[in-house]
C-alpha cells in the first residue's frame, strides 16, 4: 500500500498529505482557491474530523465561494454563488470560525448576505460586522443603507441614516 500512496503522490501530482483545516487556510490566505476547496472538501468530510475543524472547512468553502462569486460574469450566477457563500459562512459561524479569522468571517457573510439578496439577514450581521472592521466601514455602511432600502417595505429613515454616517465618516 505504501507503494501505492507514492506512486499515486508522484504520478499525480498532487501531495499524499493528510488534508488539515492548516493546510486549507494556508492555501487559502496564498489565493490558491482550487486547493484550499479540494482540501476543505477532504476535512470536511472526514470521519475523524471535530466539529470545529468541520466549522473551520465551511469557512474555507464560504471564502472560495465569495471569491468565486466576485469573479463572475452573470449577475443571477453571481447571486447565487453569494447565497452559497453565505451558507457555508453560517454554518462555519455556528461551528466555530478558526480563530484569527472571525472579523474577516462575520465580514465576509454579511456582504455574502448582502449580495446574496438576504437583506433582513444581512442587516444585523454587518452591524455586528461593523464594530469588529473599522477599515471596511465605508463599504459596511454602503451595505446597510442599501440593506434598508432594499428591506420590503423599505426603511427610509434608516438607510438615510447610515447614507449620512457614510458621507461625515
Amino acid at each position: 500500500i505504501g507503494g501505492l500512496v507514492l506512486w499515486y503522490s508522484v504520478f499525480s501530482g498532487k501531495s499524499a498529505e493528510k488534508a488539515t483545516l492548516q493546510r486549507a487556510l494556508e492555501k487559502l490566505q496564498a489565493h490558491e482557491y482550487a486547493d484550499a476547496r479540494r482540501i476543505a472538501a477532504e476535512v470536511r468530510t472526514g470521519k475523524d474530523e471535530n466539529f470545529a475543524n468541520v466549522g473551520g472547512a465551511f469557512f474555507v468553502l464560504g471564502c472560495v465561494m465569495a471569491q468565486d462569486a466576485t469573479e463572475h460574469e452573470n449577475a443571477q450566477e453571481r447571486q447565487t454563488l453569494h447565497l452559497i457563500a453565505s451558507r457555508y459562512l453560517e454554518e462555519a459561524r455556528i461551528r466555530g470560525i478558526p480563530p484569527g479569522h472571525e472579523k474577516e468571517g462575520l465580514l465576509l457573510l454579511g456582504r455574502s448576505l448582502h449580495h446574496g439578496g438576504r437583506f433582513p439577514a444581512s442587516i444585523p450581521v454587518l452591524k455586528e460586522a461593523l464594530a469588529q472592521n473599522p477599515a471596511a466601514k465605508g463599504e459596511i455602511l454602503y451595505l446597510l443603507a442599501d440593506g434598508y432600502l432594499q428591506l420590503s417595505p423599505p426603511n427610509l429613515e434608516q438607510a438615510s441614516a447610515q447614507a449620512r454616517r457614510l458621507l461625515v465618516r
